[in-house]
């Protein structure tokens, strides 16, 4: 009996051993590090959003002033402005990284993680924001200003890495900034 016992705990030694020994201290995965897929939409305004902050890194303040909708309320203050050709030059004299450190795009997806929320998750957050800003089925808003733990801050004005997107024919429209 001793014989068969000692064979059967050699055997799952053998077969469970490697990978035992493969596995990683400290790699356990909780519940709360799972996420469920977000949707298109959000996947869509998500990588929308992700553009627009590449933009300013690039220089191209044109694909965030041209994707400013004809009415922009400032996130802020809740002020509406009528997007003028003037308004959106000024727009373009502002970027909102800092100047006082070389940065770069990599170093923003290194340093800060966005996040998207539709309408209700928005509302269910921000409930008197939600109001200010009247938001409709289909808007939803990108923070790309979540600063991860023990990162450098790369805005000066992180409030501009944060939108509020409308869908329309061709993609999204910025309703708030």
């Amino acid at each position: 009996m001793k014989t068969v016992f000692s064979i059967f705990f050699a055997a799952c030694f053998l077969l469970a051993g490697p990978n035992l020994l493969a596995q990683k201290k400290g790699s356990t995965i909780s519940s709360s590090t799972i996420k469920a897929p977000i949707s298109k939409e959000k996947a869509k305004a998500l990588a929308f959003g992700q553009e627009l902050i590449k933009a300013y890194f690039d220089g191209n303040c044109q694909l965030v002033a041209n994707s400013l909708a004809s009415e922009v309320i400032a996130m802020e203050s809740g002020q509406r402005f009528s997007i003028t050709p003037q308004l959106k030059s000024d727009f373009c004299d502002e970027n909102p990284i800092r100047s006082d450190i070389q940065v770069s795009y990599q170093m923003y997806l290194d340093s800060y993680k966005s996040e998207v929320m539709d309408k209700e998750e928005f509302a269910a957050k921000y409930p008197q924001r939600q109001q200010m800003y009247n938001l409709q089925a289909g808007d939803i808003f990108f923070n790309g200003a979540n600063l991860l733990p023990k990162k450098q801050a790369l805005f000066s004005a992180s409030d501009m890495a944060m939108f509020i997107l409308r869908p329309t024919a061709n993609g999204f429209e910025i309703i708030a900034i």
